[in-house]
Protein backbone atom coordinates (compact mmCIF):
# COMPACT_ATOMS: atom_id res chain seq x y z
CA UNK A 1 0.00 0.00 0.00
CA UNK A 2 1.46 3.54 -0.95
CA UNK A 3 2.23 5.81 1.81
CA UNK A 4 -0.32 8.71 2.89
CA UNK A 5 0.88 11.96 3.38
CA UNK A 6 -1.59 13.31 5.51
CA UNK A 7 -2.66 10.88 9.16
CA UNK A 8 -4.41 11.98 12.24
CA UNK A 9 -4.81 15.72 11.15
CA UNK A 10 -1.11 16.42 10.34
CA UNK A 11 1.57 15.13 7.98
CA UNK A 12 2.65 11.28 8.35
CA UNK A 13 5.71 9.96 9.40
CA UNK A 14 8.03 11.08 6.43
CA UNK A 15 6.60 13.69 5.43
CA UNK A 16 6.18 17.53 6.10
CA UNK A 17 4.12 20.43 4.36
CA UNK A 18 5.36 23.84 3.43
CA UNK A 19 3.31 26.92 2.20
CA UNK A 20 4.34 30.22 0.45
CA UNK A 21 2.37 33.00 0.41
CA UNK A 22 2.33 36.54 -1.46
CA UNK A 23 -0.26 38.72 -1.19
CA UNK A 24 -0.95 41.89 -3.69
CA UNK A 25 -2.48 45.12 -3.10
CA UNK A 26 -2.56 47.49 -6.03
CA UNK A 27 -0.08 45.31 -7.91
CA UNK A 28 2.33 45.17 -5.75
CA UNK A 29 3.67 42.02 -3.44
CA UNK A 30 3.10 43.34 0.49
CA UNK A 31 5.60 40.69 1.46
CA UNK A 32 8.74 42.42 0.14
CA UNK A 33 9.44 44.35 -2.81
CA UNK A 34 10.56 42.43 -6.12
CA UNK A 35 9.06 38.73 -4.64
CA UNK A 36 7.51 36.24 -6.94
CA UNK A 37 5.49 33.17 -5.57
CA UNK A 38 7.67 31.18 -8.08
CA UNK A 39 10.93 32.48 -6.54
CA UNK A 40 9.75 31.79 -2.99
CA UNK A 41 8.30 28.22 -3.75
CA UNK A 42 11.94 27.44 -5.63
CA UNK A 43 13.66 27.95 -2.75
CA UNK A 44 11.30 25.91 -0.72
CA UNK A 45 11.91 23.10 -3.21
CA UNK A 46 15.44 23.61 -3.36
CA UNK A 47 15.87 23.54 0.92
CA UNK A 48 14.03 20.60 0.85
CA UNK A 49 15.74 19.00 -1.28
CA UNK A 50 19.05 19.25 0.41
CA UNK A 51 17.20 17.74 3.63
CA UNK A 52 16.31 14.45 1.53
CA UNK A 53 12.61 15.16 0.89
CA UNK A 54 11.47 15.36 -2.59
CA UNK A 55 7.50 16.65 -4.00
CA UNK A 56 4.94 14.68 -3.70
CA UNK A 57 2.19 16.99 -3.96
CA UNK A 58 1.40 20.62 -4.35
CA UNK A 59 -1.80 22.85 -5.12
CA UNK A 60 -2.02 26.40 -5.80
CA UNK A 61 -4.48 28.90 -4.73
CA UNK A 62 -5.77 32.20 -5.29
CA UNK A 63 -8.35 34.03 -3.39
CA UNK A 64 -9.74 38.09 -3.55
CA UNK A 65 -10.14 39.84 -0.25
CA UNK A 66 -9.86 43.44 1.42
CA UNK A 67 -7.07 44.41 3.26
CA UNK A 68 -6.94 46.36 6.59
CA UNK A 69 -7.38 49.53 4.33
CA UNK A 70 -10.34 48.24 2.78
CA UNK A 71 -8.00 47.54 -0.72
CA UNK A 72 -8.90 44.88 -2.86
CA UNK A 73 -6.51 41.85 -2.28
CA UNK A 74 -5.25 39.41 -3.81
CA UNK A 75 -4.02 35.98 -1.70
CA UNK A 76 -1.87 33.78 -3.71
CA UNK A 77 -1.01 30.48 -1.96
CA UNK A 78 1.01 27.27 -2.89
CA UNK A 79 0.73 24.37 -0.53
CA UNK A 80 3.53 21.60 -0.54
CA UNK A 81 3.63 18.10 0.77
CA UNK A 82 7.27 16.48 0.43
CA UNK A 83 8.34 13.01 1.07
CA UNK A 84 11.16 11.92 2.84
CA UNK A 85 13.62 10.39 0.33
CA UNK A 86 15.30 7.48 2.23
CA UNK A 87 17.41 6.26 -0.91
CA UNK A 88 18.64 9.69 -1.71
CA UNK A 89 20.36 9.73 1.75
CA UNK A 90 20.66 6.27 3.09
CA UNK A 91 22.42 7.97 6.42
CA UNK A 92 19.45 10.35 7.14
CA UNK A 93 17.69 10.01 10.21
CA UNK A 94 14.05 11.15 9.56
CA UNK A 95 13.19 12.82 12.96
CA UNK A 96 9.22 11.83 12.34
CA UNK A 97 9.78 8.07 12.53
Amino acid sequence: MAATPFENGGPAPGFIVAEVSCTWVNGRCQEGAGRHLSTDFERVLNANLERGYVLHSWRFNSSTTLNSNREPALIETIIAVFQLDRAALPGLVDANG
